[in-house]
């Protein structure tokens, strides 16, 4: 069912009425662009895009009877789709319902305007013959009569929702967070009835699992403890980020919680979540728990409790019945949760009663590894934001080049675009220092002939992005830079072609294809010796490509690890796609013009039914994008080593001149006048302010096309800095809102 951030397709409304030898169907939808609908002898399916917040709708019609797909008239308006559908029996028999399917459909109605004005309908013959009025009007009594049931027992359980948690819960819901969490829904985009699916799928795949081992076995348990708190000094914790097993079942984000699975048969089973206790202290430091019932709540779980409540629960479970000797025990166990308290209890209670519990780590990857509907408009949400963040930061490294700063930058964009945080530390390395795979020190100034290595995600609804891009800092790629990205991105293009047409259909085809099209291009740049024998060129080309071409994507950045690179995709898996070229500044066994260049290019890839698509397009690689670019001012090309940048527009370093004593810059040394002219630094030391004519210095305010100091820039009637820069003119004159003698004027800054 539907939900408000969209992840989900909503069901339309349907509204039907029937004559003799056909049927009405009205599409209840509003503005519905470009609808899909398909009509068949047995089946009517429509998809389309609708409503004020143009959401995807749906429905789905089994027929109770044949009706004649080649004879259908429609009538499509700005409110609503209608079709009239002759049926394939013209016996004039009346259907007793329209679905074959007997159960209750709360979307589908009867139809009253047809049923009333069917004397006036155009398109009907003998309306009035054979229709049973009598059972009709009792149809629409009863239907009416569960329509207010239903409806009134979804608002009690509404309101005594509201009323029993409007409390905030330690995490955002749709209570307190409606911005960032629709109805329904445990995190964003994700709905509670998501989850319980996940749930009821796990515990499916674990009972087969202990079934196969244990032919014995009439019980089951299984233990998915959350990730604790970790510190990196005494009393500072590292940012908290759940563990993605546990987060995947329930959505749960408080620390040292317990997920418990049992039952005693596939088809039942029952979840619990032992939880801390609310605590006022610990709530005065630390921030608000969620408790037994804002636990329930939240999670929909069968039933909640507290971490003093797990011993007594479990040990009584085990030994009930004597049921010990035939319970198979599971656990989803990672580093993050190995320190959880309640397991490490657990491994106690269990090792007393000679019981040895089993990995489902396995069971649950392979369900992670396929990714919902859901799950794909959070993983195309958080690869769009890390693109279009990337993009803006590379536009930035023409004004700054330092390591440090354009990962500020980045984390900034991402945030400010509304990812929850960086997906992991990212790589920014500039010149030789992007032969170091996964260089975090960010600690350099970038030259101005290097090229810049970015590697970074970030995290939107738990689930993440990875992208990497290598350009040049100053817009124009040298020869040998040229080469290698030239035979780079042409690999990685040919890769993503062959997973789109299935002739690469795993992690694995596509590392030997990649390994086979570098060792191609860099023996044609000759940069490889075609002499060496297949297996001297592989161990070659792994020395300058030593990782792999991808891995899986999704709640993690190395997402289902256990799940083989042998195993071929299928829909709705989500990979990396990033050949790389290394080499270190000590590589003897290149030409000196190609020692110390490092690159990359990654991709985040979606396999569709339809073949591919990349997720992370939003910011270019092409090698159009990196062609030589022309200077502003002569409109000639620039090349190697030639550009430089004044306000913000490239060109060639011969036409950044001082305009005052006519030396030429290399777009380093230079100030920007609010007139458009470039000083150079003595020059602009010159400057003088405006009122005191003092020598300006890092307090300068431009304001009226004029330097001043920030102190010496006031209102003419009273004296008074301006606040936040803001003033109005008049007569020439800067004055604040309070003195300003004509009130009609718009404000300057």
């Amino acid at each position: 069912m539907a939900n408000s951030s969209g992840s989900r397709d909503v069901q339309a409304t349907v509204l039907w009425a029937q004559r003799k030898n056909y049927i009405f169907l009205t599409v209840c939808v509003e503005d519905c662009k470009d609808p899909k609908v398909d009509i068949t002898e047995d089946k009517f399916t429509f998809r389309g895009i609708g409503g004020t917040d143009k959401t995807p709708h749906h429905c789905e019609i089994e027929f109770y009877e044949k009706v004649d797909p080649s004879s259908v008239r429609r009538i499509i308006s700005d409110r609503q789709l209608e079709f009239v559908i002759n049926k394939l029996n013209t016996d004039g028999a009346f259907w007793p319902r329209l679905m074959k399917n007997q159960g209750r459909h709360w979307w589908c109605k009867v139809d009253f305007n047809k049923w009333r004005d069917e004397d006036d309908v155009s398109l009907d013959g003998d309306v009035n013959q054979d229709f049973d009025f009598i059972n009709l009007t009792l149809y629409m009594i009863r239907s009416l009569f569960i329509d207010l049931m239903m409806l009134n027992k979804l608002l009690n359980e509404a309101r005594l929702s509201v009323c029993r948690m409007s409390r905030y819960v330690g995490q955002p819901s749709p209570v307190s967070h409606p911005q960032l969490i629709g109805v329904g829904c445990v995190t964003p985009g994700i709905l509670k009835t998501e989850y319980a699916e996940r749930r009821a799928k796990f515990w499916s795949s674990v009972w087969k699992h202990a079934q196969a081992n244990n032919t014995n076995m009439n019980s089951c348990v299984v233990l998915i403890p959350a990730a604790s708190v970790r510190f990196c000094a005494p009393d500072v914790p590292h940012v908290f980020r759940q563990e993605s097993n546990f987060f995947y079942l329930c959505g749960f984000q408080e620390p040292d919680s317990l997920l418990l699975l049992y039952g005693k048969s596939e088809e039942a089973h029952r979840s619990v979540l032992f939880v801390q206790e609310r605590s006022p202290h610990k709530e005065l430091w630390e921030g608000t728990l969620a408790g037994c019932d804002g636990a329930k709540w939240l999670t929909d779980v069968d039933w909640a409790t507290v971490h003093g409540d797990f011993t007594k629960f479990f040990e009584e479970y085990l030994l009930a019945d004597g049921q010990a000797r035939s319970t198979m025990m599971y656990s989803v166990v990672s580093d993050l949760s190995a320190a959880n308290p309640c397991y490490k209890k657990a491994l106690e209670i269990a090792k007393n009663l000679a019981i040895y519990g089993e990995s489902a780590l396995e069971l649950i990857h392979r369900l992670r590894w396929i990714k919902s509907s859901a799950e794909v408009e959070l993983m195309r949400k958080a690869c769009s934001i890390g693109s279009e963040a990337l993009a803006e930061t590379m536009r930035y490294t023409r004004h700054c080049r330092n390591e440090n700063v354009l990962v500020a930058k980045m984390d900034l964009e991402l945030r400010l675009r509304g990812a929850k945080q960086l997906a992991y530390p990212p790589v920014v390395a500039g010149g030789p220092r992007a032969n170091i795979i996964h260089y975090l020190d960010a600690n350099q100034i970038i030259e101005e002939n290097d090229l810049i290595l970015m590697d970074v995600g970030c995290e939107v609804g738990g689930y993440v992005s990875d992208i990497t891009r290598t350009w040049p800092v100053s817009g124009v790629f040298s020869k040998p830079q040229s080469i290698l990205y030239d035979l780079l991105y042409d690999c990685q293009c040919k890769l993503i072609d062959g997973i789109a047409q299935r002739r690469l259909v795993t992690l694995r085809e596509a590392y030997l294809e990649m390994m086979s099209l570098l060792r191609t291009e860099l023996q044609n740049a000759g940069l490889l010796s075609d002499k060496l024998t297949a297996q001297q060129a592989f161990n070659a080309v792994d020395q300058i490509c030593p990782h792999h071409v991808g891995h899986y994507l999704g709640l993690d950045v190395h997402d289902t690890h256990t799940v083989p690179k042998y195993i071929p995709f299928q829909t709705g898996v989500v990979i990396t796609v990033e050949p790389g070229l290394y080499f270190p500044s000590d590589c003897v066994d290149v030409p000196e013009e190609f020692r110390g260049i490092g690159m990359r290019i990654e991709d985040d890839v979606l396999v569709t039914s339809a073949g591919v698509e990349v997720l992370t397009d939003r910011c270019a690689k092409s090698k159009k994008k990196n062609k030589k670019p022309l200077c502003s001012y002569c409109k000639k090309s620039i090349e190697n080593n030639e550009a430089a940048f004044a306000f913000d527009r490239i060109c060639h370093r011969d036409h950044i001149i001082c305009s005052s004593c006519k030396m030429h810059l290399n777009g380093g040394e230079m100030c920007e006048l609010q007139d458009g002219k470039i000083l150079c630094l003595n020059c602009d030391k010159k400057l003088k302010c405006e009122a005191c004519e003092l020598p300006l210095d890092l307090r300068t305010v431009y304001a009226m096309g004029k330097r001043w100091h920030q102190e010496c820039f006031t209102c003419s009637v009273c004296g008074e800095p301006f606040l936040n820069w803001q003033y109005l003119i008049y007569n020439q004159k800067p004055y604040c809102v309070r003195h300003y003698p004509y009130r009609a004027a718009s404000p300057k800054y």
